[in-house]
């Protein structure tokens, strides 16, 4: 429960006015639903045989209670917009977060689950069930100071009543959902056996294995039965006890009020077992509210795993990668005892274009990853300008870097949009217009990934390039010469000739097709 008070407490800190704004509209709802209640009460003291007056006081009771439903769908749009404000906040955080770290530490199984199923609960905790937790709280408060003004004997038991019918409640509803959970798991068996025996139907028959299969189907199938028979008794008794317990409560209420002290007291009567009803179904309603805020602490708990993902680089800035150096680089996936690398060292400096081959799967991807500080070396050293790779803020270290991968994927925008995102600048319209013109993309106005053939595709990465040419310091191009026709092909053997010859970068390129046409000087094999 510390966690999600933690997280409802940072909430409120972070979006106060927000958080203001909907416990004003929580006091509201509490002082309109107490307004109604003592109207209501007001209206049994002065009964009155005129039909104007039972009209007119039928008239603001209606009134009162539009009012009071027209004030809860104000108070839940305030706590719509301070959980909604709230979650956008943490979905950047955790985007932050993911952003930070290393591929090694993700698992997007759970990020996705996390940031879809568990950010909904937490939204439905912190911006609904806390908040109407507390109107609950608000509003019993209210109504037993209300009582005690009437009789402080009869407030003092309608306060224990409550007590004990919200831990009658919390019991019943306990023992109902271990029992449920109980034969459900029972249930789980019978099924499983099911399944077992269709699968194997053909196996089961040639082997005349029926007898066996049957003997098991029987025995879960009577386990089921028995344990739903047991536990239902325990449903069937808790739940109408639970029901009986309003009905005792009324009726000792009755006799209390039926006492001498409480002479002509039917109007109190009256107005006491409405004001049971009305703060029992409360206190019901905050233990339920409770039950559902404790089931969601899982929610809670995987969501500040996100947040609190390792943060695997530092604080210098970098602006220019002026050398690499890889020293005795040991490299395996998590989860795999095979390295991927063994003992590798590599050393790079400003006027370097090399070309980076081997066969498939030995490591010449996870070369880049390593310089992408997507996944770090079991053991070695990777040195940037002789500073150690994670001693960089990586935003800064990453404009430095212009990284084109054959299964990248792009946005899907228009083609200006698209560079301007890329290339974090406006793009002038020259700029835009000569890329454009150079690799005949006239006809892509809108990028589409999905519609977007091989050959468009890698066009579109090869735009990435040219605009990016001139911001950064170094290129990684991880095949991205296959699919292009040859006209492009040449495009791009030229620019990258080009931009290799300025001598004012780092150039590594993956390739498998034809090198001869890229002026290398240096190879680095696998």
């Amino acid at each position: 429960m510390q966690i999600i008070v933690s997280y409802f407490i940072e909430a409120i800190k972070k979006f106060k006015w927000s958080f203001c704004k909907s416990f004003l509209m929580t006091l509201l709802v509490s002082l309109a639903n107490l307004a109604t209640i003592i109207y209501f009460r007001l209206i049994l003291n002065h009964i009155s045989t005129s039909l104007t007056e039972i009209i007119k006081d039928l008239i603001i009771l209606c009134l009162l209670l539009v009012s009071t439903s027209f004030i809860n769908v104000l108070w839940s749009i305030s706590l719509d917009k301070f959980g909604g404000e709230y979650i956008a906040y943490l979905v950047n955080q955790c985007q932050t977060s993911i952003n930070s770290t290393k591929f090694e530490n993700i698992d997007s199984s759970k990020i996705i689950h996390t940031l879809y199923n568990d950010i909904l609960n937490i939204f439905r905790v912190v911006g609904n069930f806390i908040p109407s937790l507390l109107c609950s709280a608000i509003l019993i408060i209210l109504l037993l100071i209300l009582s005690t003004t009437i009789d402080i004997f009869i407030s003092l038991f309608l306060l224990l009543s409550i007590i004990v019918g919200i831990m009658i409640s919390y019991i019943s509803r306990k023992i109902i959902v271990e029992s449920s959970t109980s034969t459900n798991e029972k249930l789980k068996e019978y099924h499983n056996t099911l399944h077992e025996y269709t699968d194997k139907v053909e196996y089961i028959k040639t082997n005349n294995l029926l007898s066996y299969f049957s003997n098991i189907t029987q025995t879960r199938i009577a386990n089921f039965i028995s344990s739903s028979v047991k536990e239902d008794k325990k449903i069937y008794f808790f739940s109408t006890f639970t029901q009986n317990y309003n009905s005792l409560m009324q009726f000792i209420l009755s006799i209390l009020l039926s006492l001498p002290v409480y002479q002509n007291s039917l109007p109190n009567l009256a107005f006491y077992i409405i004001l049971f009803n009305f703060l029992m179904s409360q206190g019901q309603r905050m233990e339920l509210l409770f039950q559902q805020i404790n089931r969601n602490k899982i929610c809670f708990t995987n969501i500040s795993e996100i947040r609190n993902l390792p943060v695997q680089h530092g604080s210098i800035l970098i602006s220019d990668i002026t050398s690499i150096e890889l020293r005795n680089i040991h490299f395996s996936y998590p989860g795999e005892s095979k390295n991927i690398l063994n003992h590798f060292s590599l050393q790079l400096t400003k006027g370097d274009f090399a070309l980076v081959t081997g066969a498939n799967g030995i490591g010449k991807t996870t070369l880049f990853r390593i310089l992408l500080n997507q996944y770090s070396p079991t053991s070695g050293e990777v040195l940037i300008n002789n500073e150690r790779l994670e001693s960089y803020n990586i935003s800064s270290y990453y404009d430095c870097i212009a990284y084109i991968s054959q299964h990248e994927p792009t946005l899907n925008t228009s083609i200006t949009k698209y560079l301007e995102e890329i290339s974090h600048s406006s793009v002038k319209a020259d700029t835009l217009n000569q890329i454009i013109s150079k690799l005949e993309m006239s006809n892509l106005h809108h990028i589409d990934e999905g519609k977007l053939s091989g050959g468009e595709k890698k066009k579109v990465l090869l735009s990435k390039l040219m605009a990016l040419e001139d911001k950064v310091s170094l290129i990684l191009i991880d095949e991205v010469d296959s699919e292009l026709d040859s006209d492009t092909k040449k495009i791009y053997y030229s620019l990258l000739n080009h931009i290799a010859s300025k001598q004012d970068k780092i150039i590594l390129v993956i390739q498998h097709n034809d090198t001869s046409q890229l002026n290398f000087n240096k190879t680095i094999s696998f």
